[in-house]
């Protein structure tokens, strides 16, 4: 008999929220050019969300302790990182990405590329965040 509240249950339960926050934000990113842009600029649903699911912006400082590094990651250097990361530090990384474009890019509009990073990112959290069973 399953014991309601137990750890494994808990967990299950963080992962499904979090499965859910990434199918949500990979489709806004990818389909970018149906959504309004205050959706990633001003608006604060991304981060609130990113907050409320344990995800810290730190500014990058858990991927470039990691990883050696002194900035943020551009696609490629995403793209060469991503397996080695877990679902704590992506959702950190994804945090701090995105609030470099909400605060820190006194307003510049996001290109193809940048939302691409997103994409690339979302896709990979929904895939840490996706439990699969062992027969």
């Amino acid at each position: 008999m399953r014991q309601k509240g137990s750890s494994k249950e808990r967990d299950f339960i963080e992962l499904l929220k979090i499965r859910n926050f990434a199918e949500f934000w990979l489709g806004m990113y990818k389909f970018h050019n149906s959504v309004c842009f205050y959706n990633y600029g001003d608006g604060c649903f991304l981060g609130d969300s990113l907050a409320s699911l344990g995800f810290e912006m730190d500014s990058g400082k858990s991927y470039c302790e990691k990883f050696g590094e002194t900035h943020l990651p551009d696609i490629e250097e995403l793209r060469q990182h991503l397996p080695e990361m877990d679902i704590q530090l992506l959702g950190n990384l994804i945090y701090s990405q995105w609030r470099r474009w909400n605060h820190w890019n006194d307003y510049e509009y996001m290109e193809e590329k940048d939302f691409e990073w997103f994409v690339i990112a979302f896709e990979r959290l929904l895939d840490l965040a996706t439990v699969r069973y062992e027969e």
